[in-house]
């Protein structure tokens, strides 16, 4: 990357195809840590590519297969000619349980809509599963297997350093089976919202558009892993909110 930069060229998109049991955060983790890099290069998406006829006998066996799912923004449902209907719908529905943040898009006829593959960039609002519940914030929790997807939604706004704190030290020292953090954060006295999202074990806060006059302010914040501890989550986001 350094060493194509150095030669002043314009580029329209850089491809990065990785081997079929790569973690993607790892491969992902210098665009966002590596300061030169993030300067001038950003991640427009995280395309995985899969194979509808083998994918649930991957993610019971698979570790990488979860990860490559879990990290992508965007899912392509391949050779979709070699399943049923019905088959394809329990596997869209799983993928989406997996991963709340990816669009799923499928294969027809060997084609898919490149346009709106284009037109999904990572740090798009996302959409979070789960029904509302009471109490001050709102949860959704998704199983498959070992792995949960856990969502949060609050309306009271968050202490950004005390929401960046508690969450690095979580990552740093206890996120072992933690795949992916991505967050819309309502921040106090911010006037826009921060996007944040985990790579690896790192944390990574940016900017995104401003709050629009009278719009309901709110904060989405979904985890992704296995063996997740919901009250601990819950511990740690309520005493991240401002007083």
């Amino acid at each position: 990357l350094s060493e194509l930069n150095s030669r002043n060229q314009e580029y329209d998109e850089l491809l990065i195809e990785t081997t079929g049991i790569a973690d993607p955060a790892g491969v992902a983790n210098p665009f966002f840590g590596n300061s030169d890099i993030k300067r001038d290069f950003s991640v427009k998406r995280v395309v995985c590519l899969i194979d509808v006829a083998l994918i649930l006998d991957q993610l019971k066996n698979t570790e990488e297969a979860i990860k490559q799912i879990v990290f992508a923004d965007v899912l392509l449902l391949n050779k979709t000619a070699s399943v049923t209907e019905a088959h394809l719908n329990e596997i869209k529905e799983t993928l989406e349980k997996l991963n709340p943040f990816a669009k799923v898009f499928k294969e027809n006829d060997g084609q898919f809509p490149i346009d709106k593959i284009y037109a999904t960039e990572r740090d798009q609002d996302f959409k979070t599963g789960g029904k509302d519940t009471s109490h001050d914030h709102k949860s959704g929790h998704h199983h498959h297997g070992d792995i949960a997807s856990l969502s949060f939604v609050f309306d009271k706004p968050f202490n950004e350093k005390e929401l960046q704190m508690r969450l690095f030290g979580y990552l740093v020292f206890e996120a072992k089976d933690l795949y992916r953090v991505k967050g819309i954060i309502h921040a106090k006295d911010i006037e826009h919202r921060l996007i944040l999202q985990s790579v690896g074990q790192s944390l990574v806060i940016t900017g995104g558009r401003k709050w629009e006059q009278g719009e309901e302010k709110k904060s989405r914040i979904v985890f992704i892993g296995k063996h997740l501890d919901k009250p601990l989550f819950e511990q740690m986001l309520n005493g991240s909110l401002a007083e």
